[in-house]
């Protein structure tokens, strides 16, 4: 249903839908606001509809994300209904505590991203990993794969030094098939790599793909040789989930995320998201090693897999939000400050 709304000389069209079984509200500026960041008149626009769907709605929290003008309108808005408003932080990318002083508390999706925001901003954050939705990920269990799986080919995931472990597994191992999946990043990076694959015939490529079972139900072992830091993982823990083992770097918060479930191994430290060179055959080995292990034995990690799933099972995780929710539905505080976590 699509309702046209005013707010002084600005109009705009709210759009009421089901998603999922859960109401929906979007709000859109006339005309639309584009790709740039919203500007005086659409974060007018939309923080009237918010103010009005929360008083109607009247939640105990509030959840949300983003810095700019029209985000920054949901916590005021969150406390005018008497709600608490909760910031769900996803990267690296904030500077000033002072930004937080607005929220009851600052969730992030795991433990080295909160020990990141302490150490850099003295900001007390809380850990709760993102709920993976079973409907993206095939049962554990099913016909083994029949793809070494490397996801996103961008430099930031590592497809430099992905395109260097590619040639030595298809010359020392030309059994083992391999998999890249397009996603921001596209296959032709490839091409950019400054490694020769044009005669390799063990690179296949799949599409950029809404439905991510496609290359899980394909895959045996998952490679995630990031050199970002990684807030989370979340192909490491959708794989791990659909009982595929992971060879991922120690970036970030990947050997938490992948715990037992594969191969955590190091990249050397120069090697950055800004790195334009290939590693040399070497340096690539213990990847190659590590592939060719969980390639001839997948049932020796099983177990380790399991246990690793088990951490991001989905109801395991919903408790987890639960509790802390639970925590948050108290009467608003008023005196938020950075790292408030709604105890």
């Amino acid at each position: 249903m699509c309702v046209p709304g005013r707010v002084g000389r600005t109009t705009f069209s709210v759009y009421n839908f089901a998603a999922g079984g859960y109401p929906v509200t979007v709000v859109a500026p006339d005309p639309p606001a584009g790709s740039g960041p919203p500007g005086p008149s659409a974060t007018a626009a939309f923080a009237d509809v918010l103010g009005r769907v929360v008083r109607q709605f009247r939640p105990d929290v509030v959840l949300t994300y983003g810095g700019d003008p029209a985000s920054r309108a949901v916590a005021p808005a969150a406390r005018a209904a008497g709600a608490r408003a909760v910031f769900w932080l996803h990267n690296f990318a904030y500077t000033d505590p002072a930004f937080f002083w607005d929220y009851d508390a600052v969730v992030v999706p795991s433990g080295f991203a909160r020990d990141r925001y302490w150490a850099t901003l003295g900001l007390a954050c809380v850990a709760l990993p993102p709920v993976l939705s079973r409907d993206r990920i095939p049962a554990a269990g099913g016909a083994v794969g029949r793809y070494v799986t490397f996801v996103n080919p961008e430099p930031a995931k590592g497809v430099f030094w992905f395109a260097r472990v590619a040639a030595v597994l298809a010359r020392v191992r030309p059994d083992i098939p391999v998999l890249v999946v397009e996603a921001r990043g596209r296959v032709d990076w490839l091409a950019r790599c400054g490694v020769d694959l044009r005669d390799v015939r063990t690179v296949h490529r799949m599409a950029n793909t809404p439905d991510p079972r496609q290359f899980y139900r394909a895959s045996r072992v998952v490679v995630m040789p990031s050199v970002c830091e990684e807030s989370f993982g979340r192909v490491a823990a959708e794989a791990v989930l659909a009982g595929i083992p992971v060879v991922a770097s120690d970036r970030g918060a990947l050997p938490e995320t992948v715990g037992r479930g594969g191969a955590i191994l190091p990249i050397p430290a120069e090697i950055t998201t800004d790195t334009r060179r290939p590693p040399s055959e070497p340096e690539v080995g213990p990847w190659v090693a590590a592939v060719a292990r969980l390639w001839d034995d997948p049932g020796g990690v099983a177990a380790g897999v399991g246990a690793a799933a088990r951490v991001w099972d989905p109801v395991a995780v919903i408790d987890r939000w639960e509790e802390f929710l639970r925590g948050c539905g108290g009467a608003v505080r008023r005196d938020a400050r950075p790292g408030a976590t709604c105890q």
